[in-house]
């Protein structure tokens, strides 16, 4: 396996239209990854994951897998892509300098697309807390003749990261789960968005965060399938918009204490088509590249309580916390 080989899967992604097509092409990425994998010997550690105070950093294993959930890696390479030209715009007369944090073993959404670029043009540093996952994706960016790319690869915590450079152009962290529940996606923004370049670009630019009232037996949901279960017939009604994460939102006190608080919201009446209040996630990579509902693991919508269990007219409000395992609740007045 060549660095040419991987330069003709990237291509393939960025060319895909349809999400057949899309999934095609990461199905030939997966495979171009797990022959340099099969080389390798297991290593203990590689189950394990690592609570932080912010998320759980996935585990070797774990972040490996990650690959399989197809549109979102087609997406997320079509969007850093498109994001480094974008870079090379406006800063025409700087190389580009990359942050990748949480690349896990392959650095997946990044690897594919240095081919295609010139190493004068571009550095990327890449961090991630697991030994073994900075050990392969250091060796794979060896085989690959990529290293001249690299300005570090490096384990670290991305929570608490400072950048050594002040032209950071660009930053790259998928390190969330749906409903930005679990992993540490929210405290790695609030630490790295500041550091950004004026000008600089987080991927991705925005995950946003809202409440509907739906049934959430009927919803769409993409398990390990390539396709969300679907049901034919299932409506909601818009409850609730929460927030949207982005750089602008990273690099501010929205977040007091690592929580949000929302408004106090009045309960409405149950309808019986429409009897949980559920959590939905949409996120939109760069510019026109976006997640929508149960297109991929990360935007799956998240049931939080069931309308029978609560009073119409009273008040809710919905609570965020990521200072410890990031988890949604709720309180009611």
């Amino acid at each position: 396996m060549t660095v040419s080989k991987l330069s003709a899967i990237a291509n393939l992604i960025l060319q895909s239209h349809t999400a057949d097509e899309e999934a095609h092409a990461v199905k030939l990425l997966s495979d171009f990854y797990l022959t340099f994998l099969a080389k390798r010997t297991p290593h203990p550690s590689d189950q394990i994951e690592l609570p932080l105070q912010g998320g759980i950093a996935l585990s070797f294993d774990h972040a490996a897998d990650c690959l399989q959930d197809r549109l979102r890696t087609a997406r997320f390479i079509k969007g850093v892509y498109q994001a480094i030209q974008e870079l090379m715009l406006r800063f025409p007369d700087q190389k580009i300098n990359v942050l990748y944090a949480g690349c896990g073993p392959f650095a997946t959404i990044l690897l594919p697309v240095l081919p295609l670029f010139k190493a004068d043009q571009l550095q990327v540093t890449l961090i991630d807390i697991h030994f073994e996952s900075v050990k392969f994706v250091k060796e794979l960016f060896l085989t690959l003749n990529l290293s001249s790319f690299a300005e570090s690869i490096a384990v670290q915590d991305a929570i608490s990261y400072r950048h050594s450079s002040p032209d950071l152009h660009m930053v790259i962290t998928e390190t969330m789960f749906h409903a930005l529940l679990t992993e540490p996606q929210v405290a790695i923004t609030t630490n790295l968005a500041p550091q950004l370049a004026e000008g600089g670009i987080f991927i991705p630019e925005e995950v946003s965060v809202e409440v509907q009232l739906t049934s959430f037996a009927r919803e769409p949901f993409l398990t390990t399938a390539s396709v969300p279960l679907v049901s034919a017939d299932y409506k909601r009604s818009a409850f609730a918009m929460l927030f949207s994460l982005n750089k602008d939102l990273g690099q501010s006190s929205f977040f007091i204490n690592q929580a949000f608080h929302s408004p106090w919201f009045k309960i409405p009446a149950l309808k019986k088509s429409e009897p949980d209040i559920c959590i939905f996630t949409r996120v939109k990579i760069f510019k026109t590249l976006e997640l929508g509902l149960a297109e991929s693991l990360i935007t799956n919508p998240y049931c939080l309580v069931s309308m029978l269990n609560l009073h119409p007219g009273a008040f809710i409000r919905f609570i965020y916390n990521f200072s410890d395992i990031p988890s949604w609740s709720y309180q009611l007045k």
